[in-house]
């Protein structure tokens, strides 16, 4: 953990450390920060000490990505699967999983998501190679918690 300031502008001090290696992170508010791990993630001060740690079954994949907006958390897999939760003093998941796929099967593999300020829709952007495998399509649905349904534009 850097602090920068804005006066000296080329001193930077170091004010903690992470043991954690984590493969994205994210800030959730003003003293804490949000640190993948391969199949879940953890919640940090700034001092580096963990919080909360959530974990999810390797059969969902490992996490590739996560978005905060407000007090809402989404995390996907590389199995695109979805998790909604929401952020105060302590992480709480909102519903369920929920695999990116139909009554016919998986979607598309997920790529990058994107939550409303009220945790209520997520927009993915997915692709999905052809049955030959000689082409990829990209696409964009929307998900609604409430109602458990995508929607592609």
């Amino acid at each position: 953990m850097l602090n920068i300031s804005k006066e000296d502008k080329l001193v930077v001090k170091t004010i903690s450390s992470i043991k954690e290696k984590p493969i994205k992170c994210m800030f959730a508010g003003r003293d804490t920060i949000i640190i993948t791990t391969d199949f879940g993630f953890n919640q940090l001060n700034l001092n580096g000490q963990v919080k909360q740690s959530l974990s999810f079954p390797e059969s969902e994949g490992k996490v590739v990505g996560i978005d905060i907006l407000g007090n809402y958390l989404v995390v996907w897999t590389q199995a695109s699967y979805i998790r909604v939760f929401t952020i105060s003093n302590d992480i709480k998941q909102v519903g369920q999983p929920r695999r990116f796929e139909d009554s016919k099967g998986l979607i598309g593999h997920i790529k990058n998501c994107s939550i409303n300020a009220n945790g209520k829709k997520i927009g993915i952007v997915s692709n999905k190679a052809s049955t030959s495998g000689s082409s990829v399509s990209h696409s964009f649905h929307v998900y609604d918690t409430e109602n458990d349904s995508f929607v592609g534009y």
